[in-house]
């Protein structure tokens, strides 16, 4: 989420749950990671990213891509430049330029999609609890109507608005 950031975009992540968040502005990208966020997606194809289930450059860890992305700016212009790399880290980079490559293809949120949106039809004072049961309903959360309710200790009944904090 982080190669969203820019002077417009700030990403809250969850530190503790919900309880505890921290906003995350390009100043605090850079502070963190070393690098801009404009070049995260480049950052994550180098260092891969476990959770997300792609391994990015065996041996290269966050502060050696933050190094290369420094001095090199993007990805493209780092292998373009690999006779300027550390031959131990270019070799590197050789052998895993297609994972990386791929890496970097997954890691990449696609921002140019299209979107068909009528915001007139987005308002809240249209939608009514059953709208969102029979939502949750449609997208297979059978279980968190049941939650719900049993959490306002009130079984068998809809829950009144202001207790599901939507409305």
């Amino acid at each position: 989420m982080l190669q969203l950031v820019n002077a417009h975009v700030k990403v809250m992540m969850p530190l503790t749950g919900i309880s505890k968040m921290l906003i995350h502005d390009e100043k605090s990208v850079e502070e963190k990671y070393g690098i801009k966020p404009s070049q995260f997606v480049d950052y994550k194809a180098l260092i891969g990213d476990a959770s997300d289930g792609y391994p990015g450059v065996s041996g290269i860890g966050p502060k050696t891509a933050a190094d290369l992305l420094k001095k090199f700016e993007t990805f493209e212009n780092l292998y373009h430049s690999l006779g300027e790399v550390a031959p131990k880290i270019s070799e590197k980079l050789a052998i895993d330029a297609e994972q990386a490559a791929l890496a970097k293809k997954l890691a990449t949120i696609v921002t140019d999609a299209p979107v068909h949106l009528d915001l007139s039809q987005c308002s809240l004072e249209l939608v009514t609890k059953e709208d969102f049961y029979n939502a949750w309903e449609r997208l297979g959360f059978a279980s968190l109507r049941k939650r719900l309710e049993a959490m306002s200790d009130i079984k068998n009944k809809t829950m009144p608005e202001e207790q599901l904090g939507l409305l």
